[in-house]
């Protein structure tokens, strides 16, 4: 005796015990997706196949809990993990029969089985089964009771891969372990014995046979009074269908893809931000809309609806239909790379606010050439017409290319590309010279989730916070994010500029030709985008509490039928913007009133209206700091003392003063893009002019005329020529309907004092419009032409000096008086103009424009 009991102990020993390791691998438990509120939105099982959800004991219940003991092991509580009465019937039994009978494992044998074999089948010999009796002696002295009950009874198999008695109370009753009857917790907790052989959808009666006689065990042992036993007994069981959640695929997808399941909070579960029933809402609107788009060439779209408070994404849909592979439905066009289009426009805009633009100040929607390493680039706008001048606000709200390019070109080299980057948009991975001016309308490749994040940003008040997608902690889920609280990429006030421009339901008219599907009973920031080609239409917006981006198009990347921003993208936005703030109780103003102050100034140059304009408007602007707060980048405190704000009485237009214009002023400094605004000056477009048979426009400014004339800079000319009203009317006419003549300052005599008694330069030769021939032998280097400038008035020549001969905007030759020289050429279209070497010399220019062929 004493012999057998010293060779046990050896066993134990030998044998250990199930591992800590051992005891937490998750071999039994699959992983829930779900969304906010609980419902499950994907369940992943283990590695094995298997979808257990772990559960303590008291979240279980004591019905489920008392069953499972009663059924596979009543003596529990009391042995130290073998039961040796139990084990001596078994042994009675099969010799008896000359075979096993029954079993006489116990609960910690059985988690000893369980985990050594994660659950799977194992061999049954003598030798294993006193093996596992070892361990289980053993385990029964490194944990106690309650912890060995919840660790094998989470392990329990219920069959179809179910694991525990949570899931198999959720999959067959659709109700919490802790909230079944007796009658179902009896019908469960018979099911581990055989789960194949008793399966509850294909054997029922056989489960009830074995239900009805734990039943009976647990009234003999007093678990069940008489009539809980009765009523027990007569209770139908109906089980739910099996069914496996596969809700928001996209969102879950990305989640799997980025590695983010799971949390600090549970190894199991994965708690997102979704709102799954604005979720399925968004998902039949978009159903609604392709219907509707079927024969406009556009097949997929995708919606993200984002919470301003705290980056919380309430709804993503990644395409039209994920189970669709004629769409390619399972492509995420959330996360995919595609061109925005104009949807970047108010990020070039904010950054020439910052470096001191106003929105109302007047910019040149006009042909321009724009010079980069790559070649010229010639934008054009959507429309293929130009507005002249046109304010800044107008130009971004009608999403014009030309100004926003121009607006780009003032910046350094990269200044916007990096802005962009910081905005989120950091798909942008190519250099800065990848991408050039063309950026600026969306040339670069991004993801719809990171349009979303930006455009957050400007609804934060220039606050940059991260989407979330999930929550570790569902205490924390809605807490909203205080401002500031995130990478702040803009001033508030510049923010607020964009978002009001953006909001102006007027202001759009010019792009949408109408309101479009714009029209909402709140205020809503709104951008639309068209790639080319028409591959990719986009619309992104915001309130004060959501942000909606949305994209309609082909996953293939193919065409649409001419779709735009608006009429592709836009009229699901619409649609999505009134099913989000439907779930909105009280909405908030779009931006802070303080950020911007009114200001009043001529609608069409944007400055104080001086004495020639016809009417004035009040438009919101940005309190400017006075000289003495300026900081680089025009990024300070606000003047809170308007009277003391240039932006109270802004400056004139940029065009009309000599040291902000390279035409009138080659030498200024074209890397200086710093808007300055040193001082009140009052629109300088509008001039009383009267007949003047001398001057090429046939005008002359006389503040004592009546009549009032648009009066535009060198860099308008060509547009007035083959664009500009001239002559016709206007609608900003003076009362009374007199027509409004538009005239180029360079033919008008008397408009500015200064510039007229200023020398002239003119290039004589190459003649503008000269095309000049090539010479057929020599190389690059030997093909020059001569070039001839003239001073006017000619007394001037000596006071200017040399000058310098600039081609293309670059300086390839000097003069000296009487100014006549050979510069290199190449076949292309050339520009040339003089200056004078001493950029303190002041002077007028006109240029030559020539063909090289």
């Amino acid at each position: 005796m004493l012999s057998a009991l010293g060779g046990w102990q050896i066993l134990r020993s030998t044998v250990g015990e199930p591992s800590a390791a051992a005891l937490e691998d998750p071999w039994h438990s699959g992983h829930r997706i779900v969304a906010r509120d609980g419902r499950i939105l994907r369940e992943r099982p283990s590695e094995a196949g298997l979808r257990g959800r772990e559960q303590s004991v008291e979240a279980i219940g004591p019905r489920l809990v008392q069953a499972t003991l009663t059924s596979e092991d009543r003596e529990f509580f009391e042995h130290d993990g073998v039961d040796r009465v139990a084990i001596a019937r078994a042994a009675l039994q099969s010799l008896r029969h000359g075979r096993m009978v029954s079993g006489a494992s116990t609960i910690t044998q059985q988690l000893v089985k369980l985990v050594d074999n994660r659950g799977g089948a194992a061999e049954r010999t003598m030798g294993i089964k006193l093996r596992e009796v070892a361990r289980a002696q053993n385990l029964e002295q490194s944990l106690d009771k309650p912890e060995i009950l919840e660790a094998y009874i989470n392990r329990l198999p219920y069959g179809h891969g179910l694991v525990g008695p949570e899931a198999a109370a959720q999959s067959y009753f659709g109700v919490r372990a802790a909230d079944l009857s007796w009658a179902q917790a009896a019908f469960l907790a018979v099911l581990p014995r055989a789960p194949s052989y008793l399966d509850p959808y294909r054997h029922q009666e056989r489960v009830l046979l074995r239900q009805a006689a734990l039943l009976g065990a647990l009234h003999d042992e007093g678990h069940l009074s008489a009539e809980t036993h009765q009523a027990a007994l007569k209770e139908p069981i109906v089980l739910k269908e099996l069914t496996r959640p596969f809700l928001a695929p996209h969102l879950v997808d990305a989640l799997i893809a980025e590695g983010a399941l799971g949390g600090e909070s549970s190894d199991d579960e994965t708690l997102t931000t979704l709102d799954l029933d604005l979720q399925r809402d968004i998902e039949g609107l978009v159903r609604t809309r392709m219907a509707v788009l079927a024969d406009k060439g556009a097949t997929d779209a995708a919606a993200l609806v984002v919470d301003n408070s705290n980056g919380e994404v309430l709804a993503y849909v990644g395409s039209a239909d994920f189970h669709d592979p004629e769409i390619s439905g399972q492509v995420d066009m959330i996360r995919a790379r595609r061109q925005p289009g104009s949807t970047l426009k108010p990020f070039v805009y904010a950054l020439g606010l910052v470096h001191g633009h106003r929105a109302s100040e007047a910019i040149a929607d006009v042909a321009t050439r724009f010079e980069e390493s790559s070649g010229t680039y010639r934008p054009v706008n959507f429309g293929r017409s130009y507005d002249g001048p046109i304010s800044l606000r107008e130009a971004l709200a009608g999403s014009l290319n030309i100004p926003a390019v121009r607006l780009a070109a003032e910046l350094e080299h990269g200044e916007l590309l990096e802005f962009l980057r910081r905005a989120g948009l950091e798909s942008l991975d190519e250099p800065a010279s990848h991408y050039g001016l063309a950026l600026a309308l969306g040339s670069g490749e991004i993801r719809l989730r990171e349009l979303a994040e930006a455009y957050m940003a400007l609804a934060r008040g220039g606050d940059r916070i991260p989407l979330r997608l999930t929550v570790d902690d569902q205490a924390r889920l809605g807490e909203a994010l205080p401002a500031g609280s995130g990478a702040r990429i803009l001033e508030p006030s510049v923010a607020a500029q964009i978002t009001e421009i953006l909001a102006d339901p007027l202001a759009r008219v010019r792009g949408l030709h109408g309101r479009g599907p714009f029209v909402f009973p709140y205020d809503v920031a709104v951008k639309t985008g068209t790639s080319s080609g028409y591959r990719d239409t986009w619309t992104v917006g915001y309130t004060h509490e959501r942000t909606i981006a949305i994209w309609v198009g082909n996953a293939d990347g193919s065409g649409t039928a001419s779709l735009t921003g608006a009429s592709g993208a836009g009229y699901l936005f619409a649609d999505v913007v009134r099913r989000v703030m439907d779930d909105v109780p009280s909405r908030a103003p779009l931006w802070d009133p303080g950020a911007l102050i009114g200001v009043d100034v001529c609608p069409l140059s944007g400055a104080p209206a001086g004495p020639a304009c016809p009417d004035s408007v009040r438009r919101l602007e940005i309190p400017r700091p006075r000289a003495d707060q300026r900081v680089d980048g025009g990024a300070s405190e606000p003047s809170a003392d308007p009277s003391a704000d240039p932006s109270a009485n802004p400056s004139a237009d940029p065009s009309a003063d000599p040291s902000a214009n390279p035409s009138a002023n080659p030498s200024a400094n074209p890397s200086d893009h710093t808007h300055q605004q040193d001082g009140p000056q009052t629109c300088t477009m509008h001039a009383h002019v009267r007949r003047e048979s001398r001057a090429p426009s046939g005008w002359r400014c006389d503040p004592n005329a009546s009549t009032v004339a648009v009066v535009l800079d060198d860099e308008y000319e060509e547009w007035l020529l083959g664009y500009g009203p001239r002559h016709s009317s206007d609608q900003r006419a003076a009362e009374g309907g007199e027509q409004t003549p538009w005239i180029a300052r360079s033919g008008t005599f008397g408009c500015d004092d200064e510039v007229v008694g200023l020398p002239t330069l003119r290039v004589l030769a190459p003649a503008n419009g000269a095309v000049v021939l090539l010479g057929s032998r020599g190389g690059s280097e030997a093909q020059r032409v001569e070039v001839d400038i003239a001073v006017e008035p000619p007394a001037m020549a000596s006071e200017i000096g040399d000058l310098e001969i600039v081609l293309d905007g670059r300086v390839v030759g000097h003069t000296t008086w009487p100014h006549r020289t050979t510069i290199p050429v190449t076949a292309g279209d050339h520009e040339i103009i003089a200056r004078p070497a001493d950029p303190r010399r002041r002077t007028l220019v006109e240029s030559s424009r020539i063909s090289v062929r």
